[in-house]
């Protein structure tokens, strides 16, 4: 059910601010934003245009590699596209297995933050209640 490919995507807005997203097909979801039905952000900045792309095994890759993206400063995200060059395409094998490793790294620090979150949650309510539940949480989940 998961296995159609998904692309993570960087659009660069008409004030030259950045939008990244995810889709499935990332020329497509240029000309949704361009018609201002895209997210929120690009539709007070059309007109929108695609300056990268990169290949994911599937959409829940592609939305930690978004993730990723989006905590990148500027300048790092101006490395990333610079290094795609000027085909606008996702890199042949070499940056997809760097891609794939970053996206492993994001995994176990996203499963790390929702943990850290479910645990943190209670603790500002009543301690007894946390010191109780804290043994699995896996059952309230």
């Amino acid at each position: 059910m998961m296995d159609k490919a998904a692309y993570v995507y960087i659009a660069e807005c008409r004030d030259g601010t950045w939008y990244t997203g995810w889709s499935t097909d990332p020329e497509r979801r240029i000309a949704v934003h361009n018609s201002g039905k895209g997210a929120k952000y690009t539709r007070s900045r059309l007109p929108v245009k695609l300056i990268y792309t990169e290949l994911a095994a599937d959409r829940i890759e592609a939305m930690r590699r978004e993730y990723a993206i989006k905590q990148m400063s500027r300048a790092e995200k101006e490395k990333l596209v610079a290094g795609a060059g000027e085909t606008k395409t996702p890199a042949a094998a070499g940056n997809k297995k760097k891609t794939s490793a970053a996206a492993a790294g994001n995994k176990k620090k996203a499963a790390v933050a929702v943990g850290n979150k479910k645990k943190t949650a209670p603790a500002a309510g009543n301690k007894k209640n946390t010191v109780e539940g804290a043994g699995t949480g896996k059952e309230s989940a």
